[in-house]
């Protein structure tokens, strides 16, 4: 009797088992009548973009992120389009975030379909998954209409009020490049200062979007006050970097406190901020020459080496209104260091000669 109740509770047990999902992965598939095996090294990477879509409906989960994976990471795999919009629905978050990347790396071919699909992701229960629909969509903007990027937007908005920091500058980005609610934007971007990675892609877009038409410096203002390094570190950055934008908007005259709040920087017990200031004041002229110079001449006498390098270099970049620093850069000439002394001799030559044409 005993083995009688094994067996039947075995049978009740198989069906279960074989409408579950495996957690295994396969070593040869059949797609559209094909026989393809898995290479031992390479693993699906032999596989056409189109084949790889077609093997995001195997029941190996295995098989599905690493087809996923690997459309993300080769790119405008256009030709799995329509499996990656499908898989967005699969089970495993793990493989929905595969997705989620794959899809912002296919770029104009996705531009029409893919952002329901990231919008409907950013309500995902899973952050990893949130993140990478944000990511994508930031990818596909470039790409979108002005329907498109219309549709998007009320999902962005609602993105900026999510816990995640990551999910909510990354809404806060691709807003700022619609030209949607650009301020309120700039502002969330500023608060993730210091606190998160990717600060090239932070940084850039507040000098890209945000000084065409945002007034952004009141939030770096406040973040050059921070008593965090890295907060203060990533507002000079972002101040130096908009300094040195190229594009024409975007040749607007710094706001006279954030040349004051520069300046006041120069006495920051980061050197890498004192540096930074240093550089951005230099590349903006000889406007606040007076005040920046002055700063300047407090700086060679700097605890720091490189801080003391950085003003006799900089100090050069305002030609004669830089003359003013002669007597403290012949002091200079006695600095411990050899490369102060080496750069402080040459900017000395320069400004005596400006000092003779005057």
């Amino acid at each position: 009797m005993r083995y009688i109740w094994i067996v039947l509770i075995v049978l009740s047990v198989i069906p279960r088992l074989s409408s579950q999902e495996s957690s295994t992965r396969s070593t040869v598939v059949i797609i559209e009548g094909r026989e393809h095996k898995r290479s031992a090294f390479g693993g699906w990477t032999g596989l056409s973009s189109a084949l790889l879509g077609k093997l995001l409906r195997s029941k190996h989960v295995k098989d599905r992120l690493e087809a996923a994976e690997i459309l993300a990471s080769r790119g405008g795999a256009f030709q799995a389009l329509d499996d990656l919009l499908l898989a967005c629905k699969d089970q495993h978050a793990s493989v929905r975030t595969a997705v989620a990347w794959a899809l912002g790396t296919i770029g104009a071919p996705a531009a029409k379909q893919a952002p329901a699909a990231l919008m409907r992701l950013l309500s995902d229960k899973e952050l990893n998954v949130r993140q990478s629909a944000i990511s994508s969509l930031n990818d596909l903007i470039p790409f979108f209409d002005k329907d498109t990027s219309k549709s998007v937007m009320p999902a962005l908005v609602k993105s900026l009020e999510k816990k995640d920091l990551h999910t909510r500058t990354r809404a806060a980005a691709a807003l700022m490049s619609l030209g949607h609610e650009k301020q309120r934007a700039a502002n969330i971007i500023v608060e993730s200062f210091g606190t998160m990675g990717d600060t090239d892609f932070r940084l850039n877009t507040l000098v890209i979007y945000g000084r065409i038409g945002t007034n952004i410096f009141p939030a770096i203002v406040r973040a050059l006050n921070h008593r965090n390094d890295s907060v203060r570190i990533d507002a000079v950055m972002v101040l130096y970097r908009a300094a040195t934008f190229k594009a024409p908007d975007a040749r607007k005259p710094f706001p006279k406190q954030t040349v004051q709040a520069l300046i006041k920087g120069l006495k920051d017990k980061s050197p890498f901020v004192v540096c930074r200031a240093m550089m951005t004041l230099a590349v903006l002229g000889n406007k606040e020459a007076p005040s920046a110079v002055k700063g300047l001449i407090e700086c060679l006498a700097h605890p720091d080496e490189e801080v003391r390098y950085a003003a006799v270099k900089y100090l050069w970049k305002f030609d004669s209104a830089a003359i003013i620093a002669i007597p403290a850069l012949e002091q200079a000439l006695n600095d411990r260091s050899k490369r102060v002394r080496k750069i402080t001799a040459r900017a000395l030559h320069g400004l005596r000669a400006l000092q003779k044409d005057e």
